[in-house]
């Protein structure tokens, strides 16, 4: 459930910081709702509203817009990033040392 960001070229009419020029930068302004963004992180949607009530507050940063959870892309990438987890080369012990 691979959902890919369109191509898009953005005219700039202004010099304000804040209008996409380009479509990497353009990940920085992509909202999605909660089921959006769980489908992102391929957990449930409720896990996310739970994370986000306000004596929680775990899981990925979010935007507030109105009553509505938004989630930027680029954060929920960036949280997956950092979840990452690295094992060190040799740290675990073989097979089958462990059958023995």
């Amino acid at each position: 459930m691979s959902r890919e960001l369109p191509t898009v070229k953005v005219e700039r009419e202004t010099n304000s910081p804040r209008v996409p020029t380009t479509v990497e930068t353009a990940r920085e302004y992509v909202l999605l709702n909660g089921a959006e963004a769980a489908g992102v992180l391929r957990m449930s949607p409720a896990t996310l509203r739970w994370w986000a009530r306000p004596n929680v507050r775990r899981g990925p940063p979010f935007i507030r817009v109105g009553s509505r959870t938004r989630y930027r892309l680029s954060d929920l990438l960036k949280y997956l990033e950092e979840k990452t987890v690295r094992p060190e080369r040799g740290a675990a012990p073989r097979v089958a040392e462990i059958l023995q």
